[in-house]
């Protein structure tokens, strides 16, 4: 008896970003069943950096910029960083790149380092807490490959990673064909959140779909305190309901 589905959840490492995966398989299921499917798009643009693999000095580190093999992030201590690392050899990748964590002195406090030999997805994923405020380094080591690849990182922390790049920044199922995928606007003037995040998909398809408020009152969070395409999703998801109540269908 369900009409619509709001799903305010993003999964990382789960797919390549073009609408496959055993998420975007649970979704396309409800919608193969006439279900409309609501997706919050992420809230990732500042914590998102994707590109290829680029070893400029050979030493098996990439380079983020051509001086720069670390993106860089301030925590202060008691905070904790997740980092997700994933490339385009999905689903079965044989290209093994790792991934670390440095603090300022060049010490490793979490790394990530599972083998890719031909079955496993082309994900890493680390994360820590921070013991002292300061300055910590993500690198990404290419640990045996054969190409170059393209890679994509998320950092899971509420501050923005040194060198980001917001295209392309959705968390899945966002990226599914037939879901309606809601970007963030503040409701006082309809302004793209600046952390909302972006497509296209990994293959060139335009997402988000629409946008919907977000910096809203709720008995859970209060006065104008809801943020979040967590937010805007809902709200998206109450208008198709609205519409489908009305006139019995919705097309975007």
């Amino acid at each position: 008896g369900v009409d619509v589905i709001s799903y305010s959840i993003g999964w990382y490492n789960a797919g390549p970003g073009d609408g496959r995966g055993p998420i975007n398989d649970a979704v396309d299921r409800a919608i193969a069943a006439g279900i409309q499917v609501v997706v919050a798009a992420g809230n990732n643009a500042r914590r998102h950096w994707e590109g290829q693999f680029t070893d400029n000095d050979g030493d098996g580190i990439h380079n983020f910029t051509n001086s720069d093999e670390s993106n860089a992030v301030f925590l202060n201590a008691g905070e904790s960083l997740t980092v997700f690392l994933s490339w385009d050899d999905w689903f079965r990748s044989a290209q093994d790149y790792d991934l670390y964590i440095l603090d300022a002195a060049g010490n490793v406090v979490a790394a990530g380092t599972n083998f890719q030999t031909g079955f496993q997805n082309p994900s890493e994923v680390t994360g820590f807490t921070a013991s002292t405020t300061g300055t910590y380094h993500v690198l990404i080591n290419r640990f045996s490959a054969t190409r170059s690849v393209f890679l994509e990182m998320f950092f899971i922390v509420d501050r923005e990673m040194q060198y980001n790049v917001p295209a392309g920044s959705l968390t899945i199922p966002a990226d599914s064909e037939d879901v309606v995928t809601a970007g963030a606007t503040l409701w006082s003037n309809d302004v793209i959140e600046s952390f909302s995040s972006m497509g296209p998909t990994s293959d060139g398809r335009t997402k988000p779909d629409l946008t919907a408020p977000d910096g809203v009152s709720t008995v859970s969070y209060g006065f104008q305190d809801f943020r979040g395409t967590s937010a805007s999703a809902p709200h998206a998801a109450g208008a198709i309901a609205l519409m489908k109540s009305r006139f019995g269908v919705f097309t975007l």
